[in-house]
């Protein structure tokens, strides 16, 4: 059932990524890949941090949502050949605002999905008392 998961999952995951794709291509900076990994930071600390304090949701669901949406939801893959690409062209300072921009903003959106979650897990177990 797990691969079933990982694999309907990451179909929908890579489908919403080319969504993005279409609606935010560009031709310089690739705004639309930035996009999609930072979003994609913030949910998986989410998911890790909300669906791991749920004992009811089962493993396979969580690693089909984790590797399988998110999983094919981001992309180090385009990340790594965009930077190719524009440091091919000497887009030296573009490729590193996106390779710094990416690193600074998929660690502060992970930070920041990991804290949103656990303020939202308090709030509910304050309510619960």
């Amino acid at each position: 059932m797990q691969y079933f998961y990982i694999i309907f999952f990451g179909g929908l995951g890579a489908m919403s990524r080319y969504g993005i794709n279409l609606l935010l291509s560009s031709d310089g900076f690739p705004f639309h890949t930035l996009l999609v990994n930072i979003l994609g930071c913030f949910l998986l600390a989410l998911a890790i941090e909300y669906l791991s304090a749920i004992p009811k949701i089962p493993h396979q669901l969580v690693s089909g949502l984790g590797t399988g949406f998110l999983g094919a939801f981001t992309t180090f893959s385009a990340f790594s050949a965009e930077n190719a690409h524009l440091l091919l062209e000497g887009s030296y300072t573009i490729a590193a605002l996106y390779i710094i921009s990416s690193l600074i903003g998929g660690f502060f959106s992970a930070g920041l999905g990991f804290l949103f979650c656990r303020k939202w897990l308090q709030r509910g177990n304050e309510a619960e008392d």
